[in-house]
């Protein structure tokens, strides 16, 4: 069974809401910038949006070294962020990388 995702307002303060993942017996609460790196994966690179979760790796998407440069690259474009060639591999979750961007897009913003 793989994971259903859906927006959910989660009782944040600010009134935003999050994208809540369940499956596998457990429920995930993922940011927005899960969301934008799922946007980016089916918009510019078209992989199946019913494929991509929180812990799909790269590798598991069938993605190359190739494809994860590109990757990084629209990300840094997109986010404005600075990312290290090596900021992630092709066994690295999705989530992962959005967890990395979070915390690179709260140090920018500091």
């Amino acid at each position: 069974m793989g994971y259903r995702c859906g927006t959910a307002n989660t009782g944040r303060v600010d009134g935003t809401s999050r994208s809540v993942c369940s499956g596998e017996g457990k429920i995930t609460v993922m940011s927005g910038m899960y969301e934008k790196l799922v946007d980016i994966l089916v918009d510019h690179f078209a992989v199946d949006r019913g494929k991509i979760t929180p812990d799909a790796t790269f590798e598991e998407l069938k993605m190359d070294s190739l494809f994860l440069v590109e990757f990084l690259l629209v990300i840094q474009s997109e986010f404005d962020v600075k990312l290290d060639d090596d900021a992630a591999t092709l066994t690295d979750t999705i989530g992962h990388v959005a967890a990395l961007l979070e915390d690179r897009t709260k140090a920018t913003a500091q």
